[in-house]
């Protein structure tokens, strides 16, 4: 049973829909610029971590997203850990970006992904935004 676990440093990105366009009778479907790099990142860094061929069993997937501690939250009376974070982007969203941009790398399709576990953070004091991705073969 393999496992991987690695880190994405930076802000977290959320799978932003895909934009069509249309110039005649020509349509176009571009993904997002931000969206694309950061699937990107993230399948550079899987790559690094995963051993061996793409898994073709099932797969767990769990992310721990911890965004940017906001101003308002770095007063002296509030606390010093992790706070829980209402704000965007939405946290199926970033699973999504994760989850597809593993493609290929660790699974050979997203659909393999049967178990998901996931929190979303505001940062504790000092510490910087990132994605926690944990990654795991499930042998039943």
């Amino acid at each position: 049973m393999r496992r991987a676990t690695f880190t994405i440093q930076g802000p977290p990105v959320g799978k932003q829909r895909a934009r069509t366009y249309r110039h005649g009778k020509v349509t176009r479907t571009v993904t997002p610029t931000k969206t694309r790099d950061y699937e990107a990142l993230t399948a550079q860094i899987a790559a690094a971590h995963w051993q061996g061929e793409p898994s073709t069993g099932p797969i767990r997937l769990t992310l721990v997203v911890v965004k940017a501690r906001p101003k308002r939250l770095c007063r002296k009376a509030d606390p010093d850990g992790r706070v829980r974070c209402l704000a965007t982007p939405d946290l199926d969203n970033v699973f999504k970006s994760c989850s597809d941009s593993l493609n290929g790398i660790v699974y050979v399709d997203d659909a393999q992904v049967v178990e998901v576990a996931g929190s979303k953070w505001y940062a504790a004091k000092g510490e910087r935004p990132r994605v926690e991705v944990t990654v795991e073969e499930i042998c039943d």
